[in-house]
C-alpha cells in the first residue's frame, strides 16, 4: 500500500463553511501516521463562488495563509478538492475494447455535454470494471485556485474531485468494501452521495439545500458549470446559497426523498449494505434518523482515522467525519496515485 521510504501528503478541502486541511505521512515500517489537522471556519459559499467573487476569494486566501504560517504543517505535496459547484462528471457504460479505446469513447462524449472547447477543460477518466467517469472542469476554475494557493504559499498543488477523496476516505478508513456501501457527505449547502459497489465507484449525485427547499438531483452534477446548462460568464457556479433550506429537519426530509430516489435509480435493485455519514454535522441526529427511516439500515459515522495508529493525541476530541475529504486527499498522496 506505502512505499518503503516515507512519504508525505496533504489533503486541503475547501467546504461549503470551513477549510480543512490534512497533513499524513507513512512509510513500511511505521504506516500511516497524522501529521497535523486544521479546521477553520469559513462565510458559507460553494467553492464556485469563493472564487467568482473578489470579497469571498480573500477570505478564502487569509484562510489558507493562517494555515501556513499559524500552524506547525509543511504542506508537502498538497490535493486539493474540487466540489460539484467545479466539476462536472459523467458516467457511461464501457465499450468493447482496450482501456485506451474507452478513454477515447468517454473524450468524445465529453464534447456532447460541454459547452465549449474541450480545450477549456481538464479532462481525466476513471475506469471501473463496469463504467467509465468523464471528469471535466474548467482550466480558468483551477488556474484561479492554483494562483490562490501560491499566495498563501502552498506550492504546486493538486487538484480531485470531492466523490473521488470519500471513495479514498472509505477505503483506507478499514471498512470491508464488500457488498454495496453509499457515503453521504453531509455540507451546508447540499449533501454528495456516493455509491459503491464492491469499492467500485458505481454512482454520485447531490442534493441541494437551496431553491425554497426543494431538493434537485443531478447526474453526476450534470447541471455543473460547463455543461449545457450553463449560462457562462465571469461566475464559476451559480450563487443558491440565497434560498438555503431553514433548518435541519427539513434538510433532513429532503435527504430523505433524495437517498430513496438515489438508490432507487443507481444501485441496481439493491439495498445499501452500509451507510456513511461524513461532514462536519454528521453527528446531527436527523441524518441517521433520514437514513433509518428511508433506507432501514442504521448510518454509521465515516472515520477516516480509524485504524491509522500512533495519532491518538493528535486526533482526541477531533470531529473525524468532518476530515473525510481531506483525509481522502492525503491518502491518495501518500498511496502515490
Amino acid at each position: 500500500m506505502f512505499g518503503s521510504r516515507k512519504k508525505r501528503a496533504t489533503g486541503i478541502h475547501i467546504g461549503d463553511d470551513a477549510l480543512n486541511v490534512v497533513e499524513m505521512s507513512s512509510s513500511s515500517r511505521e504506516g500511516a501516521k497524522i501529521e497535523g489537522l486544521v479546521s477553520l471556519d469559513l462565510d458559507r459559499w460553494p467553492l464556485s463562488v469563493r472564487l467568482s467573487r473578489d470579497d469571498v476569494s480573500h477570505q478564502l486566501l487569509e484562510a489558507l495563509r493562517r494555515s501556513v504560517d499559524e500552524y506547525d504543517l509543511n504542506f508537502p505535496s498538497p490535493l486539493v478538492a474540487l466540489d460539484p459547484s467545479l466539476v462536472s462528471v459523467k458516467r457511461r457504460a464501457l465499450i468493447p475494447g482496450s482501456d485506451e479505446e474507452n478513454r477515447e469513447y468517454l473524450k468524445w462524449e465529453a464534447t456532447q455535454f460541454l459547452s465549449d472547447d474541450l480545450d477549456h477543460y481538464l479532462l481525466d477518466f476513471l475506469l471501473t470494471t463496469q463504467f467509465g467517469f468523464v471528469v471535466a472542469v474548467r482550466r480558468v476554475a483551477v488556474e484561479k485556485l492554483r494562483s490562490l494557493c501560491k499566495d498563501a504559499g502552498v506550492a504546486k498543488p493538486r487538484f480531485d474531485a470531492v466523490p473521488f477523496a470519500l471513495c479514498n476516505a472509505l477505503e483506507f478508513s478499514g471498512g470491508s468494501l464488500e457488498g454495496v456501501d453509499l457515503v453521504i457527505d453531509i455540507g451546508d449547502t447540499e449533501a454528495r452521495l456516493v455509491l459503491l459497489n464492491k469499492g467500485e465507484l458505481q454512482a454520485l449525485e447531490s442534493c441541494n439545500w437551496w431553491d425554497g427547499g426543494l431538493a434537485m438531483y443531478m447526474d453526476a452534477f450534470s447541471y455543473s458549470p460547463g455543461s449545457k446548462q450553463d449560462t457562462g460568464g465571469k461566475d464559476f457556479g451559480k450563487d443558491r446559497v440565497a434560498n438555503h433550506a431553514s433548518d435541519d429537519r427539513s434538510q433532513a426530509q429532503l435527504l430523505s426523498a433524495a437517498l430513496a430516489g438515489f438508490v432507487d435509480r443507481w444501485a441496481d435493485g439493491k439495498t445499501p449494505d452500509r451507510v456513511w455519514i461524513a461532514g462536519r454535522d454528521a453527528d446531527s441526529p436527523q441524518w441517521g434518523a433520514a437514513v433509518a427511516s428511508t433506507l432501514s439500515i442504521p448510518g454509521e459515522f465515516l472515520n477516516p482515522f480509524a485504524v491509522v495508529e500512533g495519532s491518538e493525541e493528535i486526533v482526541t476530541n477531533v470531529n473525524a467525519p468532518a476530515f473525510a475529504v481531506a483525509a481522502g486527499l492525503a491518502f491518495r498522496g501518500l498511496a502515490g496515485d
